[in-house]
């Protein structure tokens, strides 16, 4: 009887042994698994989830009383660090205006238009160059890269009636879009209103 009780005790000890040896291989399964998520190069989900968490006041990016053009929420976080990069200093030009070959060395540049500047640190740099790329476009066979809005093609398409000054400048765009200290570009003026 005791050789029997010496086996199952045996038997027992090696049953724990195995279901915490389980337990330990599905918990290094399950983080392996998360770390390799948050890591994946598809995992910009994860990074706005993360920017959800600690909010940024958005009444200081974008307009509040208006529509500004949308945005996957994919980019959301893009769009934010661009606009606290970029239009603390000055307005934050709609990246459809520019052709991503100009954004991608805009933003990585530390020669600024005659200004020396620190370009974000990454991840926000790869962030924001996500956002930029997709809603901005390449250059078409043959075109030149404008670094100068009035230069953009873009720019000279939504602008057909408009006399612009030479240059064009960033200041220039709050005469007919007043609200463009709120990144909305679509609320124009009275006079252009009405404008047929």
């Amino acid at each position: 009887m005791t050789e029997t009780n010496g086996r199952h005790q045996r038997r027992s000890g090696r049953s724990s042994w195995i279901w915490g040896g389980l337990c330990i291989l599905l918990i290094t399964i399950a983080t392996g698994a998360g770390l390799a998520r948050a890591i994946a190069p598809g995992s910009m989900a994860q990074a706005t989830q993360i920017a959800q968490v600690t909010p940024v006041d958005r009444s200081t990016l974008i307009d509040p009383n208006g529509e500004i053009d949308r945005v996957a929420p994919e980019f959301y976080l893009g769009r934010e660090l661009y606009l606290e990069n970029c239009a603390s200093c000055h307005l934050g030009v709609p990246p459809g205006l520019l052709s991503s070959q100009v954004w991608r060395t805009l933003i990585r540049d530390s020669a600024h238009y005659g200004t020396t500047i620190a370009p974000p640190p990454d991840p926000n740099l790869q962030i924001i160059w996500g956002y930029l790329k997709e809603y901005s476009r390449p250059l078409d066979a043959g075109e030149q890269a404008a670094y100068r809005l009035g230069r953009s093609r873009i720019f000279k398409a939504l602008h057909p009636r408009v006399k612009l000054p030479d240059p064009v400048s960033l200041n220039t765009c709050i005469r007919c879009h007043p609200r463009v200290d709120f990144f909305n570009f679509r609320a124009l003026s009275p006079e252009w209103q009405s404008a047929p």
